[in-house]
């Protein structure tokens, strides 16, 4: 609770004080907790090697998160460690005892061949088992089946998998099906709903170098379709404008009003740009009229 701030003020000197309490009377996850804090320099100056000494002692006690917490420290590319064979054991351990998180690390392994024999369909496997509770790991899961290093790719996996994450708030992943929908890969080809998917990747307060990537991508849409995007997204939002023409008429300045007006907000005026599509891309369906 000291550590997480979970319903108390954060203090990290009372977390490490009861977890060498908890851990001096016999409580391997305790030993878990303080690696993390030395780890991640919590209170304490950040320590990598004695905190795989703490995940250490814990594995030896049988705590199933020390496997995951070590096998990821071994696996780094921290100085002492990217020691990609190590990790290998403890994180199948970690997937046995169904530790969250320890399918993704073993994807990666499986992915990129460190450690053991590189396997593109392992990998995919593995992310998808993670990617139901963990929004990172379905986009994994999308760039696993999009590639094409060790197994045919298959886009349409890629985009389901890519949309999975999207919906779970990963950026990257919106920018990565606003690809698919601008080549045509796995998807309709569709310009509108690239242009519309890489606005999302730009939501304001969200990953700036996210947002700098979609950016980029969408720098070659003309104003007509920049439009047509607001106003698929406007529709979206419940401000109907009718089909997508890629003018800024009568109805299209209308449900812009109504929109900014349910944010407590001046309208736009005629400005549609690819900023405002990101706006209007972050803008909640339910606080509209």
């Amino acid at each position: 609770m000291y550590q997480t701030g979970d319903g108390i003020a954060v203090d990290e000197a009372q977390a490490r004080f009861w977890f060498e309490t908890a851990a001096g009377r016999g409580v391997p996850n305790a030993l878990t907790r303080l690696g993390l804090m030395y780890e991640q320099g919590q209170g304490v100056d950040r320590d990598l090697e004695a905190a795989a000494r703490l995940y250490g002692r814990a594995t030896a006690e049988g705590d199933a998160e020390a496997w995951l917490r070590l096998g990821r420290l071994e696996a780094s590319d921290a100085p002492l460690f990217d020691r990609p064979e190590r990790a290998l054991p403890l994180l199948e351990k970690a997937l046995a005892a169904q530790v969250p998180g320890a399918a993704r690390e073993l994807g990666r392994l499986y992915e990129t061949g460190r450690g053991v024999k590189k396997d593109l369909a392992r990998a995919r496997a593995l992310y998808v088992q993670e990617a139901g509770a963990n929004p990172w790991a379905a986009r994994d899961a999308g760039r696993a089946f999009a590639s094409d290093e060790g197994a045919p790719a298959d886009p349409a996996q890629a985009a389901r998998w890519y949309r999975a994450a999207a919906e779970g708030g990963v950026p990257w992943a919106a920018l990565d099906l606003g690809r698919l929908y601008e080549t045509g890969r796995g998807v309709p080809q569709d310009r509108t709903e690239a242009l519309v998917l890489y606005a999302a990747a730009a939501r304001p307060g969200g990953d700036a170098r996210a947002a700098e990537a979609a950016r980029r991508a969408a720098a070659g849409y003309s104003a007509e379709e920049t439009i047509r995007a607001a106003q698929l997204l406007l529709g979206r939002l419940g401000a109907e404008v009718g089909a997508p023409d890629g003018r800024i008429g009568p109805a299209t300045r209308d449900a812009l009003a109504r929109v900014f007006a349910a944010q407590g907000r001046a309208p736009p005026g005629t400005r549609i740009d690819f900023d405002l599509l990101a706006e209007l891309s972050a803008m909640d369906e339910e606080r509209l009229p």
